[in-house]
């Protein structure tokens, strides 16, 4: 509106028209976002349902990436318990997928 009587316009009735259309319309986008939110929270996916979104390539790298930062912690650390029950979900999609390669 700043911009209008700077420049010499007069605002119009269209313009408060405009300017009320989209605050209502941004209303309801922040209205439609939080549903969306609630909705999501309700849904409870797991690790291992996340994984069977992967690509078999996907898989393959973030199990060599788990395997070298399981590799730099104590197995007394806290973290590491956390990570070995992410590997062992990751190994069992692998496993299912026929990407782990048995010696025998």
């Amino acid at each position: 509106m700043t911009r209008l009587l700077i420049h010499g316009n007069a605002p119009t009735l269209f313009f408060f028209y405009e300017i009320l259309r989209k605050t209502e319309d941004e209303f309801r986008q922040r209205d439609n976002y939080k549903e969306l939110q609630e909705q999501h929270s309700n849904e409870t996916q797991t690790f291992a349902d996340d994984l069977k979104d992967y690509s078999n390539d996907g898989l393959i790298k973030f199990e060599e990436i788990l395997s070298q930062e399981m590799h730099s912690l104590n197995i007394d650390d806290p973290k590491y318990n956390e990570l070995i029950t992410l590997y062992n979900q990751l190994h069992d999609e692998l496993t299912l997928r026929g990407l782990v390669k048995f010696p025998f």
